[in-house]
Order: structure tokens, then sequence, then C-alpha cells
């Protein structure tokens, strides 16, 4: 799991929401550390980064970590509620084309100073 605790959680019910929903994934123990391999729970409690840009029409947005991932809206609430359906839109593609593709995650730290 990366990270033991979950830095989001405001209180101690949200934070049991956090583990009773790591306990219903499926997960396997791999040198000590939790691999999640049910994608729907990966993908649905994961955060993207997008960025915003102020355009003559609205807004442009996108997201880094998913190549080719924009969208566009008049106001700012617009563009960030059309990219988080983007999104979902995104994955659920990424997902059909990685069918029948053994595949997990596991969360790497980066130590550089």
């Amino acid at each position: 799991m990366g990270q033991f605790l979950n830095p989001q959680a405001r209180s101690i019910e949200e934070y049991q929401g956090f583990l009773l929903e790591v306990l219903q994934a499926k997960a396997e123990i791999n040198d000590g550390r939790a691999i999640i391999t049910d994608n729907d729970y990966y993908y649905k409690n994961m955060q993207y980064k997008v960025s915003l840009k102020k355009t003559e029409e609205g807004y442009a947005v996108w997201c880094p970590g998913l190549p080719g991932c924009a969208s566009q809206g008049t106001t700012k609430e617009e563009a960030l509620n059309n990219i988080q359906d983007a999104i979902v839109s995104y994955l659920e593609v990424a997902e059909e084309l990685n069918q029948g593709v053994e595949s997990c995650y596991v969360e790497v730290e980066l130590n550089h100073a």
C-alpha cells in the first residue's frame, strides 16, 4: 500500500472506511508489501494531478500522467468536471485494452536527496 496511513483521512471513521476498502480489495503480499491486484480498487481510489490553463474560450485541462487525456470547459468548474469524466473514460478504455494481460501494481519509493 505504499503509504500505510491514509493521509487524506480527516476522521477515524474515514480511516476505518479506508481500511475496510483495503481489506475488501484483492491483494497479494510480496516481499512484505501489499500489492493491489483489483484494478477497479486501484483506479477508483487514486488521485490524478491535472494541469489547468486559462484560454480565450475558457479553460483547457489535461492529465500529464495519462498521455492524451484532456478536456476543456467554459468555466474552471466545468473543465474540472469534464476532465474527471475524461479520466474515467480513459481508464475504462485502458482496462479494456489490457483484458487478459496479467498485471499488478506496486508502489516504489524514490529515495533521492
